[in-house]
């Protein structure tokens, strides 16, 4: 059972979730990306811990619980997904802040007269004012953008952790099917030798 468990996890470490999940709340995925987020013993009961982290620690096997922890680690659609989220988490501060100013210079090659004198170099500074609360508004149509992606990151280990679990447990049924129809197979080679 041992080695198709492994083979399971292989192929569901490498596995994209299904379309419609991807990114999603802690760990973040900053933690997630640079290997932070480890499961400690408290996290099963913990409210503050992530979803896929309480569901793994939830699980009484051993073997599963190590296989859900693999495919999380090793999922590259899952470590795009927290890039993503992470990238969208960095918005809501450029959002929120005026546009740059912008300064430009002329030089003019035959200066112009004007009535203080001939004018040579020009130099401008502008800078755009958007409407009153329009910058908030984009701050937190950006902030909320970011928790999408998070939640998308989210769902998406959840619904891997739902894969390998459902793996793990359909292995090990198909294992004991195996074991019980090689018991029967020996009990009729028994009756025929019998006979």
């Amino acid at each position: 059972m041992r080695r198709r468990l492994l083979s399971a996890m292989a192929f569901l470490a490498f596995a994209a979730p299904p379309s419609g999940a991807g990114a999603g709340a802690s760990p973040s995925p900053r933690a997630a990306a640079t290997g932070t987020s480890r499961l400690t013993a408290g996290d099963a009961g913990d409210p503050a811990a992530p979803p896929a982290e309480r569901v793994a620690a939830a699980l009484r096997e051993a073997e599963v619980r190590v296989l859900v922890l693999e495919a999380l680690e090793r999922n590259p659609a899952l470590s795009a997904a927290a890039a993503e989220a992470r990238a969208a988490g960095e918005v809501p501060a450029q959002a929120g802040a005026l546009p740059d100013p912008v300064l430009g210079g002329t030089g003019y090659v035959a200066s112009p007269q004007t009535r203080v004198g001939p004018q040579r170099v020009m130099l401008t500074l502008s800078q755009k004012l958007p409407r009153f609360g329009k910058l908030g508004l984009r701050e937190t149509a950006a902030r909320e953008r970011a928790r999408a992606f998070e939640s998308r990151w989210q769902a998406g280990r959840l619904t891997l952790v739902t894969r390998v679990r459902r793996f793990a447990y359909e292995i090990g049924f198909l294992d004991a099917w195996a074991e019980v129809v090689r018991e029967d197979q020996r009990t009729l080679e028994h009756f025929e030798q019998l006979a």
